[in-house]
Parts: structure tokens; C-alpha cells; sequence
């Protein structure tokens, strides 16, 4: 799977898939309500009543980001930093190797409360980080 990624060819694969998608589309031979079949004058008047306030209001998602960020600073406060750098050395030690399911030392990551950007950062460390072929 590696191989197939290094060398472009998943991406070549969905770009060829999306491609004949579209292609297929256009031509009608897929169908999609709204897009390329059922248009126009046959269309029924649709109109809907917002209920509930919109869930990304500019000053609550401000508030949420800023009580995320103390609930973060808290948790990091609180937890057993040893515990923490224990269980990060053995997802560490556990990448590293190939055969290695990593599922049980990610539930243990979680339980000491190691963060998901802890824990990712050790596995960039390990992996590194994909950058995308061009095709």
C-alpha cells in the first residue's frame, strides 16, 4: 500500500475514478435527482423554518474554542505527566516496529489523557508526514 501511494498511483486511481464519474454524469448514464434528471418545471416549492439558532454563530463558536482551550490547559495540569511520557515512549517503540497493532497503546495513550495531537506527533515522528505526488 505503500508502494501504491509513494508512487502516485492512488491518486492517478481517483483522479481516473472521479473523472469517469462526472464523465458518466454528463452523458446521463448515471443519475443524480436534481443534477441531471427531474429539473425545472416538474421542481416543488421546498421552504423550511430554521428552528434552532445556527450552530456556528461567530461569538458562541469563539466562546466554545476558548472554553476547549482552558478544559485543555486543565486536563494537561491535572494528568500524571510521567504516565503520560511513559505511554508516549511505548506508542513510540510500538510504531516503530511493523507487525505492531498500535490499537492497544492508543487506548492506553487515552487513558493516561495523552492528546490526540501528542499522539500524532509521535507517530509524524516515526512515519513522517505524507505530501501528496503530483499527477
Amino acid at each position: 500500500a505503500v508502494a501504491a501511494i509513494e508512487s502516485g498511483y492512488m491518486q492517478r486511481e481517483t483522479a481516473k475514478s472521479a473523472y469517469e464519474r462526472q464523465k458518466r454524469l454528463e452523458e446521463g448514464r448515471d443519475l443524480i435527482v436534481g443534477v441531471n434528471c427531474f429539473l425545472g418545471e416538474h421542481e416543488l416549492e421546498v421552504t423550511t423554518t430554521r428552528l434552532v439558532a445556527h450552530p456556528y454563530d461567530p461569538d458562541r463558536r469563539d466562546e466554545a474554542e476558548k472554553h476547549q482551550i482552558e478544559s485543555l490547559h486543565a486536563v494537561k495540569k491535572q494528568r500524571e505527566n510521567g504516565e503520560v511520557e511513559r505511554r508516549l515512549k511505548e506508542l513510540e517503540a510500538a510504531a516503530r516496529k511493523e507487525e505492531e497493532n498500535l490499537i492497544p497503546y492508543f487506548l492506553g495513550c487515552v487513558k493516561a489523557y495523552v492528546t490526540v495531537q501528542e499522539m500524532c506527533d509521535v507517530l509524524r515522528g516515526v512515519f513522517g508526514e505524507y505530501r501528496p505526488v503530483a499527477i
